[in-house]
């Protein structure tokens, strides 16, 4: 009598559904030589002994699918011409991230006996945008004066929301105004997916502005330019590079490169749960897989710590994981500043400035991305140093606290049923992962330039602020109308999943602002993209190909996110 979708099923049981229902029937009409060509979907019932098959059905007038068409984005006459023609697996079905709820209008007395007959009167007063009415058992009065019922199940209303409350509400308020004679249908349908209305957060909300900071790059880089013709003719001229990941300074043969960044407001995490030995991994991060990004090899970083209090014990901590990793990246620190400043801050800055090296014929700029080329993403278990305003506010309006260390030390599981392993302030200092040696391994250090390379990276996104969308369109040839189809990026860790249930964050809000999983994604021509999994894998990163480069200009993403996973979410410039 009603239906919804997405159904929420998760996706071991849909896994389970489709191993042991969907593929059986599909391959044994196959083998009896009868293969099926069309829509088929299943009526399964879940019991304590797993899913068990009520019918199969191919009409297309049930409420099952008069929830789902309206969610399909592709081209539906492609689809089922495409399963005609034999050539399905060509086709790539999305949806749109959207939720849709159905609700049959019955004639009383069905499914026993019922009368026919009865005039209906509202219909007039439904059809919108957002909702659909699908008739079934209706008849046009032969004088065209009206429409009266034919059938037991006479129609049903279907509502299309942003979330499934919406879609609930659109269709009881679509059936609410249909009106005949005894009609019957039920109150519930989707109750048990409904939620709780909750404010959605967006990183806005924490004081963030994306836009504002966007602009106000454009103003600094603007004044930053102003200064270029002062050096020019001279050594350490710089090059512009509108839009990269770090400046260019040119040096004959080789360009010196420069960037700043810092932690973020991570460190109050970090000042909450009284540890610091891992922000020195993120600080060197944020600097040096900048770098890498055009294939510069980082050299050496300085560090500035502003703080309102010189502890020595948390400037050792900070050190002693700074120092360990720049050991490992084989970077070096020539100097730095500790600057006290009695009270002024509500909280430290830990920043820094990366200097690397890089051959100018070695520069990755993006400029020879062609269409079809693949993405590798590579993966990333925490959040690195951005979105952490966004996560403070979450967390303090969850717990409906602003003892901050008090919500750290709570243990979270994700799934729910999952057992709690971890607390909050643990998950979220992970240490960022440092890709710039594993990148250097693939397209050799600077006292390698005059080596034959073997892998040509053609373009290094660094997943920082903006999320991916916000920084995949930086290594986009200009004017090219590139874009991105990436269907198979890694899934966020769960503190990730989680953080975004409690903020009830949408994906898109998500995605353009954590990196949900992939730190970083490496665009490489399709000959070289086995080569590179396995290089990568050598040095201890976990990647897998992602994606591809599409015309179009738009970043569509697969999302993997608790929003609206599966749906395919598009991103513009």
């Amino acid at each position: 009598m009603g239906a919804y979708a997405p159904s929420g099923v998760s996706g071991k049981l849909l896994d389970t559904i489709k191993r042991t229902i969907i593929k059986p029937t599909i391959d044994g009409l196959r083998k009896e030589g009868n293969p099926f060509v069309g829509v088929l979907f299943a009526g399964i019932m879940l019991t304590v002994d797993g899913p068990k098959v009520l019918e199969f059905n191919c009409r297309m007038g049930d409420p099952e699918t008069q929830v789902i068409l309206p969610l399909i984005k592709s081209d539906f006459y492609e689809l089922v011409s495409s399963c005609a023609d034999g050539c399905l697996d060509a086709i790539n079905v999305e949806f749109w991230p959207k939720c849709a709820c159905a609700v049959v209008a019955a004639s009383g007395g069905y499914p026993g006996s019922y009368t026919k007959g009865k005039r209906i009167v509202g219909l007039e007063t439904v059809d919108s945008e957002n909702v659909i009415v699908s008739h079934a058992g209706t008849q046009r009065l032969e004088d065209d004066s009206g429409i009266v019922t034919s059938g037991g199940r006479v129609l049903a209303v279907t509502g299309i929301g942003n979330t499934m409350n919406d879609a609930i509400r659109l269709a009881y308020e679509g059936i609410s105004k249909v009106k005949f004679e005894n009609i019957h249908f039920r109150t519930d349908i989707a109750h048990s997916y409904a939620v709780e209305e909750k404010v959605s957060c967006t990183y806005a909300d924490s004081g963030v502005n994306t836009e504002v900071g966007d602009c106000a790059s454009k103003i600094a880089y603007n004044g930053a330019k102003a200064t270029f013709s002062s050096r020019k003719g001279m050594i350490g001229e710089p090059i512009q590079n509108d839009g990269g990941f770090t400046g260019f300074l040119d040096f004959g043969d080789f360009c010196l490169v420069q960037g700043d960044d810092g932690v973020g407001t991570k460190i109050i995490i970090a000042d909450a749960m009284n540890k610091y030995d891992t922000l020195g991994a993120d600080l060197l991060a944020m600097v040096c897989d900048d770098a890498v990004c055009v294939g510069a090899e980082t050299i050496s970083i300085s560090n500035t710590i502003d703080t309102n209090c010189v502890d020595p014990h948390r400037i050792s901590e900070m050190m002693k994981g700074l120092t360990k990793a720049c050991c490992e990246q084989k970077i070096v620190i020539p100097g730095g500043e500790i600057a006290e400043l009695g009270n002024q801050l509500n909280s430290s800055i830990w920043n820094s400035t990366a200097v690397g090296i890089v051959a100018k014929d070695r520069i990755i700029s993006g400029k020879d991305i062609q269409i079809g080329d693949t993405i590798i993403a590579l993966r990333e278990n925490g959040f690195r140093s951005n979105g952490f305003s966004l996560v403070r506010l979450i967390l303090r309006e969850h717990f409906q606290s602003s003892d901050l260390s008090s919500i750290l030390s709570r243990k979270f599981s994700y799934p729910e049923s999952s057992s709690p392993t971890q607390t909050y302030g643990e998950a979220l200092l992970h240490p960022s992962t440092i890709y710039s040696s594993a990148i250097l391994d693939i397209i050799g250090r600077y006292s390698e330039r005059t080596s034959e390379k073997t892998v040509t990276l053609k373009g290094i996104v660094h997943v920082t602020g903006g999320g991916i969308p916000g920084n995949f369109y930086r290594i986009l040839p200009n004017n090219s109308g590139f874009g991105a189809e990436l269907t198979n990026l890694f899934s966020p860790s769960p503190v990730m999943l989680k953080i975004q249930t409690l903020g009830n964050v949408s994906d898109l809000e998500a995605y353009k602002t954590w990196n949900m999983g992939n730190g970083m994604l490496v665009v490489v021509s399709p000959a070289d993209s086995s080569n590179v999994l396995q290089l990568l894998k050598g040095s201890g990163i976990d990647a897998q190909v992602a994606g591809t480069i599409i015309p179009g200009g738009k970043i569509r993403i697969l999302s993997k996110g608790v929003d609206s996973p599966g749906f395919v979410l598009e991103f513009g410039k």
